[in-house]
């Protein structure tokens, strides 16, 4: 395995309504593509070591700010936002990215991640519900 680590694109996804801040790396060709969904609290930079993990192995892999979080639009308005609004962010950003991704979620991104498999099941190769602990 090669010792250098991808580098990772910071972006924002503009969008008539809203703009989503992603975090980016992995060959853009690679199908399919993952995408991170983070929990409450957060945003697409708690990825930061998934996204190369899974860039590394060949999968192009974008972790998204839902609204209100990170570099995203709402932030104003984050005690207005909903699971289905980021269901909805997940569905803009699935359908820039094209194909069929394996959707990653973590903690409040896992209830987002489900709520968006109840609508959309046949869009996704697979989904993982996620957790993790760290070490005291």
């Amino acid at each position: 395995m090669d010792t250098e680590e991808p580098p990772l694109s910071n972006e924002i996804w503009t969008f008539p309504d809203r703009h989503l801040e992603v975090v980016r790396a992995g060959p853009r060709t690679s199908a399919p593509p993952v995408v991170l969904i983070h929990g409450v609290c957060h945003g697409a930079w708690c990825w930061h070591h998934f996204v190369r993990f899974f860039a590394d192995r060949g999968f192009e892999t974008v972790a998204v700010s839902l609204r209100g979080h990170g570099a995203s639009s709402g932030r104003t308005h984050l005690h207005e936002l909903g699971l289905d609004d980021y269901v909805d962010d997940v569905v803009h950003v699935i359908e820039r990215l094209g194909g069929e991704p394996v959707l990653i979620g973590h903690s409040m991104g896992g209830a987002v991640l489900q709520r968006y498999l109840a609508r959309y099941s046949d869009t996704v190769s697979a989904a993982v519900l996620f957790a993790w602990r760290l070490a005291r």
